[in-house]
């Protein structure tokens, strides 16, 4: 769940359901917006101790062919201690992208 209005400087409210884990709720900034191209948003706590960005990238190859991407970056100490959070988020984003992939190819 997305709610907000996408536009640079705005805060979005996402709710994330990974699998084995609780819903988790986030509240990013919108850093950056290219039409067709780019979607960057993130967030943190004190910016030092831990700062997240998430991109949604998005490649025209040829007529026929689209690439999307999904990045995201963590930075800081605390990021240390995130490890399986991280990796439990990650089946959640793949999970995702699968189901886009499958929507957009039907």
């Amino acid at each position: 769940m997305v709610e907000g209005s996408l536009a640079v400087g705005n805060t979005l409210k996402i709710k994330v359901i990974s699998p084995g884990m609780k819903e988790m709720i986030f509240e990013p900034i919108v850093y950056e917006i290219k039409k067709h191209q780019k979607i960057s948003w993130g967030g943190g706590f004190l910016l030092f101790v831990y700062k997240g960005i998430h991109e949604f990238l998005i490649e025209k190859i040829d007529e026929d062919t689209t690439r999307f991407r999904q990045i995201e970056k963590f930075q800081g100490p605390i990021v240390l201690l995130m490890n399986k959070m991280i990796q439990k988020t990650a089946l959640g984003y793949l999970n995702m992208n699968e189901e886009i992939k499958h929507f957009l190819e039907h």
